[in-house]
């Protein structure tokens, strides 16, 4: 019985999209002021965030699920 291990596929996902960090992302003209105090408040720096990850972390914050 042989399993096969997809050994290699990467197995982050994230690889493709770049990622930044907090102060990078709250110097990005992309976010407005509001968006930037609520990614101050939940980034942490010493992580990278992908633009994607930043935008899905301030719609939590907003519906008051941030953990």
């Amino acid at each position: 019985m042989s399993h096969h291990n997809e050994q290699d596929t990467p197995v982050s996902n994230n690889s493709l999209e770049p990622t930044y960090s907090k102060r990078q992302l709250l110097e990005a003209g992309r976010f407005t002021p509001l968006q930037k105090d609520v990614l101050s408040a939940v980034l942490t720096n010493y992580e990278l965030y992908s633009v994607d990850k930043a935008e899905r972390m301030i719609s939590d914050f907003e519906q008051g699920t941030v953990k």
